[in-house]
């Protein structure tokens, strides 16, 4: 037969011990990104929407993207930071680099089709890089190390 089992007793309880207070682990802080470079983001968007006609609007931009229109919204008023991921698909939908996105001087980089320009040949690359390095020549300052030449009247 099968003994039945003791009761225990609840009026003389052993103190429960305490556990010793481990040290707090310093846990890295969330970090989040500073609203100076969502204040880019958002401006660059904006410049980016107001020059191009079939990407002007919000929904427009997030069609293209396949990025929420929501997001979109919340990018552009500087609420939320972008992830790269969605950097990377606004930037695709305006043919454009996602660090663009992401700098103040983004208006003084020269504005190309980026997958067009890769799929030409080395040499046609090499020519459009010499047409722009000539350009540029042209326009270069004069040193103050030369003298001023003297123009006859």
């Amino acid at each position: 037969m099968n003994k039945p089992t003791p009761k225990k007793s609840t009026a003389a309880a052993a103190p429960a011990q305490k556990k010793a207070a481990l040290p707090e682990v310093e846990r890295p802080k969330k970090t989040s990104v500073s609203p100076a470079i969502r204040k880019h983001v958002a401006a660059n968007l904006k410049r980016w929407m107001a020059s191009d006609p079939n990407l002007d609007t919000q929904v427009k931009v997030a069609t293209a993207s396949k990025v929420a229109q929501t997001t979109v919204s919340r990018i552009l008023k500087g609420e939320t930071p972008a992830t790269a991921d969605i950097l990377d698909a606004i930037a695709k939908a305006f043919r454009r680099d996602p660090g663009d996105l992401l700098t103040n001087n983004a208006d003084m980089k020269v504005q190309y089709d980026v997958a067009k320009f890769a799929r030409l040949p080395d040499y046609e690359r090499v020519r459009i890089e010499a047409y722009i390095k000539h350009v540029l020549a042209e326009h270069e300052l004069p040193s103050t190390d030369e003298p001023k030449k003297k123009t006859s009247r």
